[in-house]
């Protein structure tokens, strides 16, 4: 099969663990996700057992997908589709005149590759996509073009729809963000397009078990630099343009050490990808103040590659059950 099945649930070492926040939307900077007192809070990524629990693991070898030998254009088993996620009503102008240039720039790149694009309007829609059981039925991607902000509702909560992304990056989904910190805050969309802004601080990523810095917002503009591995994705007209542009480098993924890094700043990884805890793919562009262009070279340039190549072998490649008495 093409991604690894589970075989069972892990209790908090592992992502499989149900996401528990209570009933509130806010999720605050500050939060402790592995020991609050009595109670402990799951996180849906990596996090760490009680240490008051006897615990024993069973290492087990885990079932290498196909797509490690083949691409997923040779093997047929996702749809050959780029989601632009476009949320519908969203009284927001400057965020759909975002996700319609994303669009429109990313379709001309993804000419004559075999991939096509298609926007996702509702929250039902983007759910769907993120967790049908169907390969088949699912993008081979999904982009936000919302920075630093999850949209939601009343009825689709941040962890909800968390959770779900989580599933579908494990389950072997590419899920791309388009620059500064990752869910720092979720939008709640009301039926006629307004909206409440909730601040998540970073315990939006906490939930995946990483972290990005919150300083240097303000911090100048610097030259980037392909990295060797994103020579090998981008290509060398890619990586041309990616190395004449400047960007703000404040807000690099922190957390995770098999992180694939495309993109550095002078000191920090601005464009990394996650692989989380299965096969797929989360990547975001770690900055501010880049030129538009740059968002569309750096998804466009990713999924060309990951489309017509082998994956790599993420460095986790070893289940890990464990038992809590």
């Amino acid at each position: 099969k093409l991604f690894l099945i589970h075989l069972g649930r892990r209790f908090c070492h592992q992502a499989g663990g149900v996401l528990n926040l209570g009933e509130r939307d806010n999720v605050t900077d500050g939060i402790h996700f592995c020991h609050q007192h009595d109670q402990t809070v799951k996180a849906i990524g990596k996090s760490c057992v009680r240490r008051n629990s006897v615990t024993e693991s069973i290492q087990k070898e885990a079932e290498l997908p196909a797509v490690l030998s083949q691409s997923p254009k040779e093997l047929k088993t996702s749809q050959p589709v780029i989601a632009i996620f476009n949320l519908l009503p969203y009284d927001n102008p400057g965020f759909h005149n975002r996700a319609q240039s994303i669009k429109s720039s990313l379709a001309a790149q993804l000419e004559e590759t075999g991939l096509s694009i298609i926007e996702i309007n509702t929250l039902e829609g983007l759910m769907k996509a993120l967790t049908d059981s169907s390969s088949m039925n699912r993008p081979f991607a999904i982009v936000n073009p919302s920075s630093e902000n999850m949209l939601g509702n009343d009825m689709f909560k941040f962890h909800d729809i968390a959770k779900a992304i989580k599933k579908y990056v494990d389950e072997g989904g590419i899920w791309w963000e388009t620059g500064g910190c990752p869910f720092h805050y979720f939008r709640n969309v009301k039926q006629d397009g307004s909206y409440t802004v909730n601040f998540l601080g970073l315990g939006g990523l906490a939930l995946f078990g990483i972290t990005c810095p919150l300083s240097g917002f303000d911090a100048p503009v610097e030259s980037l630099e392909v990295t060797s591995e994103g020579e090998k994705w981008f290509g060398p007209e890619r990586t041309k343009r990616i190395n004449a542009t400047f960007s703000n480098t404040a807000r690099p993924f922190e957390g995770d050490s098999s992180a694939i890094t495309l993109v550095r700043g002078s000191e920090t990884n601005f464009v990394s990808l996650l692989r989380f805890d299965g096969f797929g793919f989360f990547g975001n562009i770690g900055g501010f103040r880049f030129p538009p262009e740059l968002v569309p070279d750096v998804i466009a340039g990713s999924l060309i590659h990951l489309w017509n190549n082998p994956w790599p072998a993420p460095k986790r490649q070893i289940e890990i059950f464990w038992t809590i008495r």
